[in-house]
């Protein structure tokens, strides 16, 4: 069995693919097996893996249709063999001590998980802005203590991403742990992740930024910032919920499933609202498929105070309220005005 797998999603990335690949084959840690997984490229890149495989017999290639990102994760998962799985983006690249630095730390201190910073670079490999990690290991003793974690995560817009992270293969497998292929390949991770963490029992984070996230105008996920997608947030929405619902939640931790739901949504409620865009909310909303599962869950969050006092301040709680209310009912101007009404009587 390799130490580790890593997974590679391939889709017309000809343009970075070698640098991306070069940088795996060049790391200090010798035993893994790369999995690169083709999604239907037409632009040569699934001929260039091949080219690799022939010169390295740890690369596997797998040709499959076009069906996104999150396809072609959970695709190399199911033909992954090693103790640990780490997910790397095609168009990224790592410094060559990356995977030794994550094995070291995940070992040294039994983790179930390890996070690190990142790097973002331009495509010359200027680095624009570093996110960094303070070195520390949080455990979670018990299943209320993951709920926590999950909840900070789902607060947390920048966190999400799986590239920064090493995951013992074991609890993916075991636990049938994957990627939602409904979400338009938007904030797949972040379902991942949130499935992942209820069965860690402790969190490491190490003050290494190791990886290097290419910014370049035409991927996926900035054509995905200049739009909002509602749509795919209810649909990662509707998958972690069936997947916690078949984990067998305790009464307690279903309780919180609307909060979670309004979380997920909140990413894309807060890009339309800080974008002055509140009152389109509606015609937004009215694209999201499963109308039935959003209401519902949308609606259940008015009723969550003893959950939402938990976890928010009294004005957290107030704006949870207040956009849920209005995503319901669609009245800009009612919903002004108990805005209003509200905050006369806080300031008091």
């Amino acid at each position: 069995m390799p130490k580790i797998s890593i997974i590679i999603p391939v889709y017309n990335v000809g343009k970075y693919l070698n640098k991306c690949i070069e940088s795996v084959l060049v790391q200090t840690v010798l035993d893994f097996e790369l999995i690169l997984v083709d999604d239907g490229s037409f632009d040569g890149s699934g001929k260039a893996c091949e080219e690799y495989a022939e010169q390295d017999s740890r690369i596997t290639v797998i040709h499959k249709n076009n069906n996104g990102v999150s396809s072609a994760r959970n695709t190399g998962i199911r033909y992954s063999r090693g103790e640990y799985i780490y997910f790397l983006d095609s168009d990224d690249y790592l410094e060559s001590a990356f995977l030794e630095t994550m094995l070291a730390r995940i070992t040294d201190v039994g983790a179930d998980l390890v996070s690190c910073g990142f790097e973002e670079v331009d495509e010359e490999g200027t680095v624009l802005n570093t996110l960094s990690e303070s070195t520390r290991t949080v455990l979670l003793p018990n299943p209320e203590d993951n709920l926590k974690t999950l909840i900070r995560l789902l607060c947390g817009m920048p966190t999400w991403c799986v590239w920064r992270r090493l995951f013992k293969g074991a609890v993916i497998r075991k636990n049938e742990i994957a990627f939602c292929e409904t979400s338009e390949n938007y904030a797949e991770d972040l379902t991942f992740l949130s499935e992942y963490l209820l069965f860690c029992r402790s969190i490491s984070f190490i003050d290494y930024a190791g990886y290097k996230y290419v910014q370049r105008n035409e991927s996926l996920a900035h054509q995905n910032k200049k739009s909002y997608r509602l749509k795919a947030m209810n649909e990662n929405s509707k998958f972690l919920q069936g997947y916690l619902v078949k984990s067998c939640l305790s009464d307690k931790q279903s309780a919180v499933l609307p909060l979670m739901h309004f979380l997920i949504m909140d990413t894309e409620y807060q890009r339309i609202q800080y974008a002055g865009k509140l009152v389109s909310l509606t015609a937004e909303l009215s694209k999201v498929d499963d109308q039935k599962f959003y209401k519902r869950y949308t609606r259940k969050i008015l009723f969550q105070r003893k959950y939402l006092k938990r976890y928010f301040s009294n004005s957290q709680i107030h704006r949870i309220r207040g956009i849920s209310f209005y995503c319901l009912h669609g009245n800009y101007k009612l919903f002004c005005y108990l805005d209003n009404i509200y905050y006369r009587f806080f300031n008091k």
